[in-house]
């Protein structure tokens, strides 16, 4: 999805054009309404997924925009789906981001995700979940390992 596809911004927010930071209030109900666009687009679905991870994910993407205004073009942004952002190969970068499970990294492939989700084109949000969170929150299946 390009910018130019996204809501009126400034209609969403009520801000005047050129606004580069919103309200928490107003960022969060411009992310609900670029992710209800975009899952009417097709571009993405919430189907499947717990109230939690579409409660996380809408939470980012305010983030991004309470901070940034419109996210800008040519910029790319990567937020965690935790709290807070792990130094890697921490026992933080090996926590569940969904229960707080530490899984040690001696313990086999399968039991602990990491993924990455993008919500627009350049905007990702990326996490690492333990086998028995990612299995509530993708049902249909796992395709990769950390």
């Amino acid at each position: 999805m390009i910018n130019s596809e996204l809501p009126n911004w400034d209609a969403a927010s009520g801000a005047a054009f050129g606004v580069r930071r919103f309200t928490w209030p107003q960022a969060y109900d411009v992310a609900v309404q670029v992710l209800r666009i975009g899952n009417g687009l097709g571009l993405f679905s919430f189907d499947g997924w717990s109230g939690w991870m579409e409660g996380r994910l809408t939470r980012r993407l305010a983030d991004v925009i309470h901070h940034e205004g419109r996210p800008r073009p040519g910029v790319v942004y990567v937020v965690p789906l935790g709290d807070g952002i792990p130094v890697p190969g921490s026992d933080d970068d090996r926590t569940c981001d969904r229960c707080g499970h530490f899984v040690p990294p001696t313990a086999a492939d399968d039991e602990f995700y990491v993924f990455s989700i993008t919500l627009m084109a350049n905007v990702s949000v990326c996490g690492g979940m333990c086998a028995p969170c990612m299995a509530m929150e993708n049902p249909q299946g796992v395709v990769a390992h950390a």
